[in-house]
Formats: structure tokens, C-alpha cells, sequence
């Protein structure tokens, strides 16, 4: 029996990333789908933030991250609400649902910085989209000044 391959970046793929042929977000009939240049796929992005940013594609495209990045590659928050969530969070010392939620977003704000480096320079993501966003502290706001002063723009 063959293995299945895993959904592997090559370096062409990368490139294609890199150099903006993946849109941010693209609009359908009745919904939208966000890119995750984490993991090189699109989702479907949330109805209340298409509301909440709907002058500012920037701030929507990362508003939609946070929550993908919570739900998607956070796998212990997930763990946290489902079946067995009560053990969780009596295991990990879980405190206030908002409380923690701020934690684990100014969290995922970060590690979207830090992964998304070239993509965020790309698209203009810059640290004044980051504070648009709710909660957003002054030590994700000097991760995200630190990615802009080390990544540069891609030769065209």
C-alpha cells in the first residue's frame, strides 16, 4: 500500500506566495475565503469581522487570521471546548474565557507576524493594521516593527 503524499510547500509554491499570486481575500455570491499563507489554503471568513472591518480588506484579512489561527493551529484551545474541554482547562489552569482569548490572540498575532513576514510586507500588513485590531499589545506591535525593518520588498 503506497503512502499518501503530505501536502508539501515546494520552493515554487513559496514563490508563488511570496510574489502575491495568492490573493488575501477572494469575494464570492454569498461568501469570501481568506488565504492562510501558514498553511497554504483558503477558509471561509467570518460574516461578523466582513461587518465589523468592512472599509479595510487589510485589517479583515488579519482580524480572519487571528480566529483561523486560534481555531486551526491552536490545537489545545480547540481541545479546550469540545468533549472532554472541562479536564482541559481544569489541567492548564484555564482562567476567564475573554481573558484567555486575549492571550492566546495577541499569541497568534505574533507567530502570524513572524511566519507571514513576507506576505505581511507584501500586502502592506503593516503595525498600524495590527492596532486596528482589539487588545492588541505593544509587544506584538514591536514583533510586527521588527518584521517590517528585517524583510524588504521582493525584486519584481
Amino acid at each position: 500500500m503506497k503512502k499518501k503524499k503530505k501536502n508539501v510547500v515546494t520552493d515554487e509554491k513559496k514563490v508563488n506566495i511570496v510574489m502575491g499570486t495568492k490573493q488575501p481575500i477572494v469575494y464570492y455570491k454569498h461568501s469570501y475565503h481568506v488565504y492562510c499563507p501558514i498553511c497554504n489554503h483558503d477558509f471561509i471568513g467570518s460574516d461578523y469581522l466582513k461587518t465589523v472591518f468592512k472599509d479595510n480588506q487589510k485589517a479583515l484579512w488579519l482580524a480572519n487570521m487571528v480566529t483561523h489561527h486560534r481555531h486551526s493551529h491552536i490545537t489545545w484551545w480547540n481541545k479546550c471546548w469540545g468533549w472532554h474541554g472541562g479536564y482541559y482547562r481544569e489541567a492548564s489552569h484555564f482562567g476567564n474565557y475573554d481573558d484567555e482569548k486575549k492571550k492566546v490572540n495577541e499569541q497568534a498575532k505574533r507567530v502570524i507576524a513572524r511566519k507571514c513576514a513576507d506576505y505581511l510586507v507584501l500586502h502592506g500588513i503593516n503595525e498600524d493594521v495590527f492596532s486596528m485590531l482589539q487588545n492588541t499589545e505593544e509587544k506584538t506591535l514591536e514583533v510586527v516593527k521588527k518584521v517590517f525593518k528585517t524583510h524588504e520588498m521582493p525584486a519584481a
